[in-house]
């Protein structure tokens, strides 16, 4: 007896017993990350994000300073104040525990070396990352256990022994599962 085999995740099993490809494909993604070719749900994308920049200026003065991104060419504004958690949920879980360090996103040193100038007069910007705040990680998390949830306990509500039926088995029409997959785990709910 194998007493100590993994257990896979309700939302595995419960995926599986559907046979929903959609769900299935996104309980993987959920579990494992996002492929950077797909797209992200939008719960897993964070805009506003503030940057912060190091400078060096005359007579060794320093400042650390919120950075503005008029500086930064248009085509990569978007990209320096938007964070994508592509990440599976157990890398994420670690990122927002609080010991887990800084959370930052380093801007290239290309593009640090094109702007180094346009900021200050007489600074140069040597270092500028994003700084992610742990709560946006915390929220990504949240919304997933509660689409999780929700989907479930829908599925639940329509077909309550949906979690119990055999491989191969349909528990609940494919028509009813897009539904409510598209209500509960795309939509806003």
């Amino acid at each position: 007896m194998l007493s100590h085999r993994l257990r896979r995740p309700p939302s595995v099993v419960l995926a599986e017993r559907l046979g929903h490809e959609p769900f299935k494909k996104w309980v993987g993604e959920e579990l494992n990350g996002y492929p950077a070719e797909d797209e992200l749900p939008g719960y897993r994308r964070i805009d506003g994000i503030a940057s912060i920049g190091s400078f060096a200026g005359p007579l060794g003065a320093t400042m650390r300073v919120p950075l503005r991104l008029g500086p930064v060419p248009a085509a990569l504004r978007k990209r320096h104040d938007t964070v994508e958690f592509r990440e599976g949920i157990a890398k994420l879980e670690e990122m927002a525990r609080p010991d887990g360090g800084e959370l930052i996103s380093r801007w290239s040193g290309d593009l640090v070396a094109s702007v180094a100038e346009k900021y200050y007069e007489g600074y140069t910007l040597l270092e500028a990352h994003m700084e992610i705040p742990r709560n946006a990680v915390v929220g990504v998390l949240d919304s997933v256990r509660n689409k999780a949830l929700k989907f479930a306990l829908e599925i639940e509500r329509v077909a309550p022994a949906a979690g119990e039926v055999s491989p191969g088995a349909k528990p609940v029409p494919d028509e009813r599962v897009s539904q409510i997959f598209n209500t509960y785990i795309m939509g806003g709910a």
